[in-house]
C-alpha cells in the first residue's frame, strides 16, 4: 500500500492518528471496506488504521505511472491494446485472461458510459452514485475512484468525469485497478496467481459475485486464445 499524498490515518476508535508522507509504502495483511475509508491491518505489527480511500493505493509490486499511446479502435485493436497493457503491468497470462473477460462483460471492449442506451437524465435519476457512474472498459464507479485516478494521472476527472472515456486512460484504469485492488480491495493476486486460478471468485475484484460464472467461462476462453502471451 502506498500513500498517494501526505495524509493522516486514524485508529478505528479515533484514539490515535498516524502521519503518513507521500510515497510511504506499507505491507498490508487485511483490508476492509468502510465507506470512504479502508480499514487496514499494516504488516510488521504496526496495527490497524483507517485510511481515506482517495489518499492511498494498493499494488502488488511496481506498476507504470504513465499512460500508453492507445487512441482507441475496433474490437480487435482494443483486445490487442489490453493485452499490451497487461504486459506493461507485468500480469501473468491467467491474469490477463481475466482482465479481457472483465472488459468484455462490462463494456464489450468499448470505453462506454454505464447504461449507454439511456440518457443523462435517466442516469441522474436512477444511479445512486451519479455523476460517478460507470465509465470506460471496466466501468469504474464511485467518487473516490475518480479522485484516486485524478491523483495518480493528473487528469482532472473530478471536473470532467467523462475524461475516463479516453481510451488510454480507460485502459490504464482497467488494468491498474484490477492489479492494485483499487476497486474493491481485492486484487488479481488474491485469486489469480502462479499457484491458483480462481476465475469465479476473481469477480470480487470488481463487483461481488455478479455474473461470476459467466465471466469465469469467458476468462477460460481468453486463456486458451492467449497462445503467444
Amino acid at each position: 500500500m502506498t500513500a498517494i499524498i501526505s495524509t493522516t490515518a486514524y485508529k478505528p476508535d479515533g484514539s490515535r492518528t498516524l502521519s503518513v508522507s507521500r510515497g510511504k509504502t506499507y505491507g498490508v495483511n487485511l483490508v476492509a471496506n468502510a465507506g470512504d475509508y479502508w480499514i487496514v491491518d499494516l504488516a510488521g505489527g504496526a496495527g490497524r488504521w483507517k485510511f481515506k480511500k482517495a489518499d492511498i493505493d494498493f499494488h502488488m509490486g511496481a506498476y507504470p505511472l504513465t499512460l500508453s499511446n492507445f487512441k482507441g479502435g475496433d474490437r480487435v485493436a482494443t483486445i490487442k491494446a489490453i493485452v499490451s497493457e497487461c504486459h506493461r503491468f507485468g500480469l501473468l497470462k491467467n491474469q490477463c485472461a481475466y482482465v479481457l473477460a472483465t472488459a468484455e462483460h462490462e463494456s464489450n471492449f468499448q470505453p462506454i458510459k454505464e447504461a449507454w442506451w439511456m440518457g443523462e437524465n435517466w442516469r441522474r435519476q436512477n444511479l445512486r452514485y451519479w455523476p460517478w457512474y460507470g465509465r470506460g472498459y471496466g466501468q469504474m464507479t464511485w467518487d473516490f475512484n475518480y479522485r484516486l485516478y485524478e491523483r495518480l494521472t493528473g487528469i482532472k476527472l473530478t471536473k470532467n468525469p467523462d475524461l475516463a472515456l479516453q481510451p488510454n486512460l480507460a485502459l490504464y484504469i482497467l488494468v491498474h485497478g484490477m492489479k492494485s485492488g483499487a476497486f474493491t480491495g481485492y486484487s488479481l493476486e488474491n485469486w489469480i496467481n502462479s499457484k491458483q486460478t480462481n476465475f469465479y471468485k476473481a469477480r470480487m475484484i470488481v463487483n461481488g459475485l455478479d455474473c461470476a460464472g459467466q465471466i469465469a467461462g469467458r476468462a477460460s476462453y481468453w486463456y486458451r486464445q492467449l497462445t503467444v502471451y
